[in-house]
């Protein structure tokens, strides 16, 4: 059975940390430079489950502790996928305010990070689908553990361990995962005259 894991996903698996090291240096420094002194907006208390809806353009400062605080997120992410719960703001709102920086600022020099970090927001799962790749991931890891020792009992123990997993439900999470991952890549890449022309 196919570990959701183990597929590729190409210049998307950029390590993490390293994307949000980049993207937390430089966008602090950025909200620092034009504030200050004057401390950041406030994130939304509650996070990720209060939405933000934005008809017109982003507040510029809002705009860098946005993608500031989730580029300290990325730097402390240890897995491929997370739990979407550990976003500081809403996936919509994150995704608006990178396809805005990156629209604003074409020839950025943290465009390319920029790109991945927001086709990596497709990696954030809601708690549900996070839990079952999570337990797919535990069984699976048992199951090659337990077939390791060579025992023929033990192998078989494995195979039935395999069995009672849903393996086909985690196994489409993660290609979904992969297929948006591209999708957004693509988005972000993309030569659109306005965040509303994205379908952002």
């Amino acid at each position: 059975m196919q570990n959701p894991w183990d597929h590729e996903r190409g210049e998307a698996m950029m390590t993490s940390w390293k994307k949000g090291r980049l993207l937390k240096k430089v966008f602090d420094r950025r909200v620092i430079s034009r504030n200050r002194g004057v401390s950041a907006p406030e994130r939304p208390s509650g996070g990720p489950s209060l939405p933000l809806r934005f008809s017109a353009p982003m507040d510029r400062d809002l705009r860098y502790e946005i993608i500031s605080a989730y580029g300290q997120v990325l730097e402390q992410c240890n897995s491929p996928v997370q739990n979407e719960a550990k976003l500081p703001y809403p996936k919509e709102t994150i995704r608006r305010a990178i396809y805005e920086e990156v629209h604003e600022n074409p020839d950025s020099t943290v465009r390319s990070t920029l790109e991945i970090a927001f086709a990596q927001l497709e990696s954030f799962l809601p708690p549900q689908e996070y839990g079952t790749l999570q337990a797919f991931k535990r069984a699976v890891e048992l199951a090659q553990q337990t077939a390791s020792s060579g025992n023929p009992v033990d192998i078989i123990k494995s195979m039935r361990l395999l069995k009672e997993i849903d393996g086909a439900k985690a196994v489409s999470i993660g290609e979904r995962i992969s297929r948006k991952m591209r999708s957004r890549l693509a988005q972000i890449r993309s030569t659109g005259s306005s965040p509303a022309d994205a379908g952002l």
